[in-house]
């Protein structure tokens, strides 16, 4: 494996962690809002069910996870880590977009909930993405005896996004009365991450490409398949799955259901 530079840019860091943290803002704060959603985009006989349409279509972005990570990934290393940033972070401002101006139930009917999936689904393939590129890019970035320590800024990343996305959402509902926000206060957040998102693609365009990836396709080209590879790494493959599978499920119970439970239940 080649080295990667002993002294990676300060820059190169910072742009990965705060498109990172773009990222999971634009994915966790569907999942603040869902109360309000379901009342503007999934009307239904009771709140009960209006809710559970919301969090089934919430939940339609983690089928898209891990097509995201495939897909993604392997055109990250086709075409290199800096152009898969760039197209995931515009695939979830595009995402954000769609949810932040989306015209509610009210206004066109069925077309509005469709429009909030598509836009999910989108947001769910994009993340997929992030997660696996935008920690190789650190990896791969991180001087060879550091690269533990340079990856892990992938969840200072997400940190960053769920600080950012709680005290927005406590804010705003604080501040504005049921009314305005139903009207318009919930399209805050997003349009929050809309305006951001071209800064991110703005500081993602100024990256350099990782030494790591360059010197792979400088090299003898051999490549190994995406089945075989599996194959040879089960073992490894599976203990990640449970490693990412249970911390996950605890990271939305406790932060996004609990919330949700709290404002309906108690």
């Amino acid at each position: 494996m080649t080295s990667a530079p002993s002294a990676p840019k300060p820059f190169q860091i910072a742009a990965a962690v705060i498109g990172n943290a773009l990222e999971w803002y634009d994915f966790i704060v569907f999942g603040f809002f869902a109360v309000i959603i379901a009342r503007l985009f999934f009307p239904a006989e009771s709140q009960y069910a209006s809710l559970l349409l919301t969090t089934a279509t919430f939940g339609v972005g983690f089928f898209m996870r891990p097509v995201g990570g495939i897909l993604l990934g392997i055109y990250a290393d086709r075409r290199g880590r800096k152009a898969a940033l760039l197209l995931i972070i515009g695939l979830m401002t595009l995402a954000i977009a769609m949810i932040g101006l989306a015209p509610t139930y009210a206004a066109i009917g069925i077309a509005a909930p469709l429009l909030i999936v598509l836009a999910r689904l989108l947001q769910g393939f994009s993340t997929g993405g992030e997660f696996a590129t935008a920690t190789a890019f650190l990896v791969e970035s991180a001087p060879a005896r550091r690269r533990g320590f340079y990856g892990s800024w992938q969840m200072v990343g997400q940190g960053l996004a769920v600080l950012t996305d709680a005290l927005l959402g406590a804010f705003i509902t604080r501040i504005l009365t049921p009314e305005a926000l139903d009207s318009w206060g919930w399209r805050v957040p997003f349009l929050f991450g809309l305006v951001i998102g071209p800064l991110g693609l703005y500081i993602r365009r100024r990256l350099d490409e990782t030494a790591a990836f360059l010197a792979t396709r400088r090299g003898s080209g051999q490549q190994q398949a995406l089945g075989a590879t599996l194959v040879a790494h089960m073992r490894e493959a599976l203990a990640t799955f449970g490693i990412v599978i249970s911390g996950t499920i605890s990271f939305y119970v406790i932060l996004l259901y609990m919330p949700t439970f709290a404002r309906t239940q108690l």
